[in-house]
């Protein structure tokens, strides 16, 4: 009798969350926003980009070449407007992207500095180059402190205390 009672109970719950799924389910509606190809290549076709691309192609019906031109069409119109609003050509915006694009990589993904290169660009030596940033470093722990409430000493101080874990955690990893 008690296995009856068990197998009966479990079947009306199976049969109530089916019905709750095929209702849920029923109700739901789903609606596609119109997708950007320029960004949805680069957020997600990062490797395959021919599969992908030829996916995508192939969901808006159109040939994989005719899908390049569309983007690459997309691109430009964005870069000339964007220069626009910046008053250069896009010639000059491309050159100005490129020069600010991070190249040298060093460990860690952080971005290694030729002050030399830098410091010629701005027309100044090294010196004072090297000069400039620790400036900029102090104004910006004088604005971090000041958002802690603390002075700049005393947020250099917790600074070096952290400072020791992170060196003993580095070296142990060699």
């Amino acid at each position: 009798m008690m296995k009856k009672k068990l197998l009966a109970t479990t079947l009306g719950a199976v049969f109530a969350l089916s019905a709750l799924g095929h209702a849920l389910a029923a109700e739901t509606t789903t609606t596609q926003t119109p997708v950007n190809p320029a960004t949805q290549v680069e957020k997600t076709f990062f490797g395959k980009k021919g599969a992908k691309l030829e996916a995508l192609a192939a969901e808006k019906g159109i040939t994989v070449d005719e899908l390049k031109a569309q983007m690459e069409k997309e691109r430009e119109a964005k870069l000339a407007e964007l220069a626009a609003q910046k008053g250069v050509t896009v010639e000059e915006l491309k050159v100005e992207m490129e020069k600010n694009r991070p190249a040298n990589k060093g460990f860690g993904g952080k971005r290694k500095v030729d002050l030399e290169a830098l410091a010629q660009e701005k027309g100044i030596t090294v010196d004072e180059l090297k000069a400039q940033m620790e400036a900029e470093r102090e104004a910006k722990l004088a604005e971090l402190a000041t958002q802690k409430g603390i002075t700049v000493e005393e947020l250099k101080a917790e600074m070096e205390k952290n400072r020791p874990a992170k060196r003993s955690l580095s070296q142990s990893a060699e």
